[in-house]
């Protein structure tokens, strides 16, 4: 690539210069013409719709451009009728005070792209714009604007081409299609977007319109996606600090994508981490029930700590979904726990919790295989009461108002065309006391969070750091080679809230590594080595986690 430079426009009859990026120390007369036209194309958007360039100076160190910049034109008075002033002041278009601004053809198309989009969102898609009795008065330019709106269009019918398996109140009420409402071009460009992020629809052919008298109709094509998905994850790592050997680890989850057609999700996954410690979590999700942008959700948690204790994690929720996707969700969760063995030891013991949860998720989940450009976001709030043991140490309190703050990011983003794609994500949760002197409390070890593994903070024994706070950051890079291998150099880093010599520190883990995805005929193998350092570990090969498991679709 030339290296740039700054080099100028002389305008010889204004005696005005203007800088202009162009390359330097090259024979290329054509890139440096070009930038010169760039440049030159930025003047006239400032109203200097004249300006020419009649001849570069190649020889100059760097080029000089010589021509005539002219006058600036600017609008003078935009006139109106009643009716078509009524409308723009929907759109948000006040003539009052583009009268005096900038004339150009950049600013002109912006005003009728603004003008028009608006109308073909809100029922008027062959709405004209008309510019009469157009007069200049040197560089000023008096127009006549009026707007001609055409018939009002209403949505009529939509059709679902294509054998897809779904239901039909369902889709109309996630596109956000409803009989009579005002036909909106924007939201029916979103279709197939949207339809393909649902993971168990594809697209035929995209999506049409016909307008008959005063209506619309919307045509759909699509078939069904495999997405119904099961996978099991082995692990090895080593069995901790002082003590030789490695320890198996794995997982299994089944995920059920539309089963009944009303685009639910239902899952369950098993998890056994180690040190004779499982885990059931089960969950199910039920979008725009009867048809109205209302859902429900729920989730149950079940988790033994080997004869330690014995933990319970109902959760209830009652979503609202937006156009866009967005959803917004209020809801009940409930946690106890009780230990097995007769008495409490180290800082195990019973405790039980209500919670009242507010949560807000946004983005297009895209279910693609390998993801290439994609983003997520979700957070949420919950308050409530913990009730333990009378017998807990002072310091814990038997009764005490707590709260939750959690959030969670996720991107892709293509740097190198298909072939390299940057990948981060950051998840956050914090349990605190909604006391007084809350530095001095200290929550139960069965109240904590469990972090490490291949799901946050790769390199590190599953669930082998307690924390009641937590902030991991993951950054990727992906290389695609061919369309069935999938190469990633990973790093992550957390800062973690802990208890460490009888007071609260913070630690700043970190761990690093390689993975591998091969797409099979069957579904997705994926390989992970990583190193980690935090928490008495070092980097050290003897340390190394490694991760095997396998993905199918059906």
């Amino acid at each position: 690539m030339a290296q740039k430079g700054v080099g100028k426009i002389v305008f010889t009859a204004d005696g005005v210069e203007e800088k202009c990026k162009v390359p330097v120390k090259t024979g290329d007369s054509l890139s440096i013409r070009l930038s010169f036209r760039r440049c030159l194309t930025d003047i006239q958007k400032q109203g200097y719709l004249e300006a020419r360039i009649d001849s570069i100076h190649y020889g100059s160190n760097p080029p000089i451009g010589f021509g005539q910049r002219g006058n600036k034109y600017r609008w003078g008075a935009i006139s109106t009728d009643s009716i078509t002033q009524s409308w723009l002041a929907n759109t948000g278009v006040n003539t009052m005070s583009i009268s005096g601004g900038t004339l150009s053809p950049f600013q002109f198309a912006a005003l009728n792209n603004r003008i028009l989009h608006w109308h073909e969102n809100n029922g008027y898609p062959f709405a004209t714009i008309k510019y009469d009795n157009a007069q200049w008065d040197n560089s000023l330019l008096s127009v006549v604007l009026n707007v001609e709106k055409g018939p009002l269009i209403v949505l009529d019918t939509l059709y679902i081409k294509g054998d897809a398996k779904i239901s039909y109140r369902f889709l109309k009420t996630f596109l956000g299609f409803r009989m009579g409402r005002p036909y909106d071009e924007a939201n029916f460009s979103s279709y197939d977007t949207r339809m393909q992020s649902l993971g168990y629809l594809s697209i035929i052919r995209p999506s049409e319109v016909e307008f008959i008298p005063g209506k619309a109709r919307i045509y759909t094509y699509v078939t069904n996606r495999r997405s119904n998905r099961f996978s099991f994850l082995l692990g090895l790592q080593s069995e901790g600090k002082g003590i030789s050997g490695v320890r198996l680890t794995g997982d299994l989850h089944l995920d059920l994508r539309n089963t009944f057609r009303n685009g639910e999700r239902n899952s369950i996954k098993w998890q056994a981490p180690g040190e004779r410690t499982q885990r059931l979590d089960m969950q199910t999700q039920w979008p725009y029930v009867l048809g109205t942008n209302l859902g429900i959700s729920g989730r149950f948690n079940l988790y033994r700590r080997d004869t330690t204790y014995i933990s319970i994690n109902p959760e209830m929720m009652l979503d609202f979904y937006f156009t866009n996707g967005s959803r917004l969700g209020v809801g009940f969760e409930h946690r106890k726990s009780s230990a097995i063995a007769t008495a409490t030891h180290g800082g195990y013991g019973n405790f039980n919790a209500n919670f009242y949860r507010l949560s807000f998720a946004t983005g297009m989940l895209n279910e693609d295989i390998f993801h290439s450009k994609y983003f997520w976001a979700q957070t949420a709030m919950s308050v409530g009461v913990r009730n333990a043991d009378a017998q807990m140490a002072v310091e814990r309190r038997e009764k005490i108002s707590v709260g939750e703050a959690e959030g969670a990011i996720s991107f892709f983003y293509p740097i190198y065309g298909e072939f390299a794609v940057f990948h981060s994500a950051l998840q956050a949760r914090w349990l605190f006391p909604m006391v007084d002197g809350n530095n001095d409390f200290r929550f139960l070890d069965n109240e904590l969070y469990r972090i490490g593994g291949s799901q946050i903070l790769r390199g590190f024994n599953q669930e082998s750091i307690l924390t009641n706070g937590y902030s991991v950051a993951a950054i990727e890079v992906q290389f695609r080679l061919q369309q069935t291998i999938n190469t990633a150099l990973f790093y992550d880093v957390g800062l973690v809230s802990h208890y460490g010599n009888g007071q609260r520190v913070v630690s700043y883990p970190f761990g690093a590594g390689v993975g591998v995805q091969l797409l099979t005929a069957g579904g997705i193998l994926n390989i992970s080595y990583a190193l980690g350092e935090g928490f008495g570990q070092r980097l050290s090969l003897k340390d190394a986690k490694i991760h095997v498991g396998y993905l199918a679709r059906f």
